[in-house]
């Protein structure tokens, strides 16, 4: 609701006034507004359309209260239609806001959920995106990057503990750029297949070895 009295330019004291029957601040009221804009006709929880009178209060409503010029010529020509429905462009405009994060990088008009994951969330893909350039301008042969997981090639020859010191410091310095006093750690495994069931395994004297999946593991992934 905050984010709807936002749009149309007024307090979000106005918005409840307008919309709740009962002067309480219903999560109900504020969802059922979304759906009508959003063209969902029928409730969620009991699969029944929408009372016509609540619909059309939704509606008048939203015209009534908004004080945003463009968008007020938006909804006047909306309501106007004989059969009102909602849809997804309307509902952006309604509900849609911005959002950025700390990189700079912007999103527009997008719904409660994306606004509140996006300054954190993205935030980390940013991080993400900032390690594995690094990596690749040291020389690491990038191979792949699934959700929050970066795989890189290394020789087998090579020292493997050097190896995952020098990455876990890439990848941490990369992501303590963007995150300032919030500590980063990362786990590392060596494996010669990609698993989700990779872990990292050490010897008797700390060394890191290889990974070996089982044959179900292997099978499974």
């Amino acid at each position: 609701m905050d984010t709807l009295a936002e749009n149309l330019g007024v307090h979000v004291d106005t918005c409840w006034r307008k919309f709740s029957w009962n002067k309480k601040r219903s999560p109900a009221v504020a969802g059922g507004i979304r759906n009508i804009v959003r063209g969902q006709a029928i409730r969620k929880k009991d699969s029944k359309p929408y009372n016509p009178y609540f619909v059309k209060k939704v509606w008048n409503g939203l015209l009534e209260v908004c004080r945003t010029g463009d968008l007020y010529r938006t909804l006047s020509s909306h309501v106007s239609q004989p059969e009102v429905t909602g849809n997804e462009e309307l509902f952006k405009r309604l509900f849609g806001r911005a959002t950025v994060t700390l990189t700079g990088r912007i999103r527009g008009r997008v719904g409660f959920t994306q606004a509140c994951n996006t300054p954190f969330s993205g935030l980390a893909a940013d991080g993400a995106k900032l390690a594995m350039w690094n990596l690749m301008q040291v020389g690491y042969k990038l191979v792949g990057f699934i959700h929050d997981e970066i795989l890189l090639e290394i020789p087998e020859t090579c020292d493997w503990n050097e190896e995952s010191r020098m990455i876990e410091e890439i990848v941490c310095q990369a992501m303590q750029e963007l995150t300032g006093e919030i500590p980063i750690t990362v786990s590392i495994a060596l494996t010669r297949v990609w698993s989700k069931q990779a872990k990292a395994v050490y010897d008797d004297q700390g060394q890191l070895q290889i990974w070996e999946p089982d044959h179900d593991e292997l099978n499974d992934d």
